[in-house]
């Protein structure tokens, strides 16, 4: 049976973004110069030379928008927005963004969303960040 159901989409949703999740306590953005799929295929921004790391995002409510309180239906929102600017170090080197992830680990880890973006070449000195309402998660 394909997909998923709202109920079930909103509970994942609580899941990873409300810290109850054995995943660890933060998930980690990441830039990516290629366009992201589901298995992990695109290149994320070198470490090398860049001074470009992941960034740790911390789950539960203040850095990720409410979730439903209610007891989930299936009318219930399924949709997580990061609520701060999400900044990373200033560029040693310049290169093109072409995709954010949200992944579970600082290095290597699991995918858990992806989204491109409007390709941006960040230039040496640059601080990329990632602004506040910009990350939005819908589970649909």
């Amino acid at each position: 049976m394909p997909g998923k159901g709202n109920y079930l989409e909103t509970l994942l949703l609580r899941h990873v973004f409300n810290g109850t999740t054995s995943a660890g306590s933060s998930i980690w953005a990441a830039l990516h110069n290629a366009t992201l799929v589901d298995i992990a295929d695109g290149s994320e921004i070198s470490t090398v030379g860049t001074n470009y790391n992941r960034v740790a995002v911390a789950q539960g409510s203040a850095n990720w928008s409410s979730l439903v309180t209610p007891p989930p239906t299936s009318v219930s929102n399924s949709t997580v927005i990061n609520k701060a600017v999400i900044s990373f170090a200033s560029a040693a080197s310049s290169y093109t963004v072409e995709s954010v992830g949200l992944w579970s680990a600082s290095n290597a880890g699991n995918l858990l969303y992806m989204a491109d973006i409007t390709s941006k070449v960040i230039e040496i000195g640059d601080v990329p960040t990632i602004s506040s309402g910009a990350i939005v998660v819908t589970e649909d």
